[in-house]
């Protein structure tokens, strides 16, 4: 199911049919491969960091394949290790994308750490089979404003994901619920706050107020709230 109207507060309309512009959503998804790797100047590139195997042939005279084998929890953790296994050792630049939001990102070969200020990491050198890299970062949680649209109120990004709270997953309105953005110490959320069948495994927790007691507020990645056809809430009261 895929929703082509995305609200911020209240139910998302999930569909399963073929219609125009809801049937283009699949496609989307279907050239996600597409953006997470491939080649930029002829140079293999990593812009999406997720578990998987990325096979590509250089451009050189041998013709040398590579073989890129990913193992990662992203983005539960920013802990990526990736194997280079080219069919032969060659000499050529591997490119790696440092996200814009990761704090403290850095890039080891072999252990060896590559020093780099680029949003985009080149790295050259004689690449053997068996050949390790590791990319490390961290995730930071990040608070976002309401501002004139949605008055003190806020929402919680963590990373490239913005959290929402899911109506289905929690035993308070969304309307009650209060945040102290001085005190915000975001956790995952203990086994068993997803439903079976849920359909993502991210959960986190948050304290919250809610008519003046503390209350554990469970929240999920918004592309993942409202499966269940609950109300979510992006934005929850700040207080003051």
């Amino acid at each position: 199911g895929v929703c082509y109207y995305n609200p911020l507060m209240g139910i998302k309309p999930y569909y399963t049919f073929i219609r125009c512009c809801v049937s283009s959503i699949p496609r989307g998804i279907a050239m996600i491969p597409l953006f997470a790797n491939g080649k930029i100047n002829h140079s293999p590139a990593f812009l999406f960091y997720q578990p998987g195997i990325y096979k590509t042939a250089l451009e050189n005279k041998e013709k040398t394949t590579v073989e890129f084998v990913t193992a990662t929890d992203f983005p539960k953790d920013g802990n990526i290790n990736i194997t280079v296994n080219p069919s032969k050792s060659a000499t050529f630049r591997v490119l790696f994308r440092k996200p814009y939001w990761a704090e403290g990102f850095t890039i080891s070969v072999n252990s060896k750490i590559q020093t780099s200020s680029s949003e985009l990491v080149a790295i050259e050198r004689t690449w053997k089979k068996g050949d390790k890299v590791e990319v490390r970062f961290t995730i930071p949680v990040k608070v976002l404003d309401g501002n004139i649209s949605y008055p003190g109120q806020i929402a919680l990004q963590r990373g490239p994901q913005v959290l929402a709270f899911d109506q289905a997953l929690n035993k308070m309105d969304a309307r009650n619920v209060e945040i102290n953005v001085g005190s915000i110490q975001l956790g995952e959320a203990p086994g068993g706050a997803l439903p079976a069948g849920w359909g993502g495994t991210q959960a986190y927790q948050v304290n919250g107020e809610v008519n003046g007691r503390q209350e554990k507020i469970i929240l999920v990645p918004y592309a993942e709230a409202g499966q269940t056809e609950g109300t979510i809430s992006t934005w929850m009261k700040k207080k003051n």
